[in-house]
């Protein structure tokens, strides 16, 4: 019995490409522009450019993202995108790698064929589309593995491998570490040392939801 899917998937090329220009513009209109001086110690000319290219960003966003539908079958999947389709066979599927955290990114390799990878992004697309499908796909995966002892294997995300949670583990205890210094000596929390909180909570973040959907 066949199961149908249609999700979203980012066009990272197409964003990259967007974001790049739109860095070179915003430092173009903040050399263009007479200097504007500083408000709360930040370089007005620079807020303008920045903001400039947000919204450039922000009112393309719909460029970002394409629409596709994947046919869910016991031993087979059949993707359809706009320009083509392709049909994957799990008894020719070498191997396959889901990575959930700011989105989700499925990647999938044939024996002798590239890789097939796309990735929906929270931010510009409804990536929850993906990871219902993922989630349905992998189950099927699993299933077909254990039907017929086949050698498909699953490659972890990178929030799965064994070495992030030893560097999260080590590095926050050196922020903890540092943080005890901050206030012993000054009293307070340095800039720097709350950036890296709002870093690592980001990265822990991931590491559950990773670890989390691996279960």
């Amino acid at each position: 019995m066949s199961q149908t899917f249609n999700f979203e998937y980012t066009r990272t090329g197409v964003l990259v490409a967007l974001v790049i220009g739109c860095i070179a513009l915003a430092f173009a209109i903040a050399f263009m522009l007479p200097d504007l001086g500083y408000f709360l110690n930040v370089n007005v000319n620079a807020l303008v450019g920045v903001g400039i290219g947000i919204l450039i960003i922000y009112f393309n966003r719909h460029l970002f993202k394409k629409s596709a539908e994947a046919v869910l079958e016991d031993d087979r999947v059949l993707l359809k995108f706009e320009e083509n389709e392709i049909d994957i066979q799990f008894q020719n599927l070498q191997y396959y790698k889901i990575e959930y955290g700011n989105g989700v990114i499925l990647s999938l390799k044939m024996i002798d064929e590239p890789a097939i990878k796309f990735t929906a992004n929270s931010n510009f697309c409804n990536d929850l589309l993906l990871n219902d499908f993922c989630v349905k796909l992998e189950k099927k995966l699993l299933a077909y593995k254990t039907e017929y002892s086949g050698q498909l294997e699953r490659k972890p995300s990178f929030f799965e491998q064994k070495w992030v949670l030893y560097f999260l583990l080590v590095s926050t205890g050196i922020i903890i570490f540092l943080t005890y210094q901050s206030l012993n000596q000054t009293g307070k929390i340095s800039p720097s040392i709350i950036t890296n909180f709002f870093v690592f909570s980001g990265l822990w973040s991931a590491w559950f939801a990773a670890n989390i959907k691996k279960e």
